[in-house]
């Protein structure tokens, strides 16, 4: 949680400053900058996952995972084991991202 909590500070970080260099000066224009950086993150998130299954239909790799040293039980489970881990990261990112979101949606609302 630690870990989660000081990764989104980080991310919130980088939205203001950046949105400070290109030029946001308003309250509107931050909320507006949090809406692009959760979009980002997502979108880092989504794209890690279809890089994944690129990977897993490259026909080299799919050759090599059948030469390997490993049993047809022990290949299924790293196979497990790799769609585990970018799903993972999939949500982690969506949450990451959702946050900046729904910063900027309530700033958007309040102003309103």
């Amino acid at each position: 949680m630690k870990k989660f909590l000081l990764i989104e500070t980080l991310i919130i970080g980088v939205i203001l400053i950046a949105g400070w260099i290109f030029g946001a000066r308003t309250i509107f224009d931050f909320s507006q900058a949090f809406l692009w950086g959760g979009f980002v993150v997502m979108g880092a998130g989504v794209i890690s996952l279809v890089g994944q299954w690129g990977a897993r239909t490259d026909s080299t790799y799919l050759v090599a995972r059948t030469v390997a040293d490993q049993n047809e039980i022990n290949r299924a489970r790293q196979s497990f084991n790799d769609v585990k881990e970018s799903f993972g990261f999939l949500f982690e990112t969506l949450i990451l991202g959702g946050v900046p979101i729904i910063i900027g949606l309530v700033i958007d609302w309040l102003l309103a």
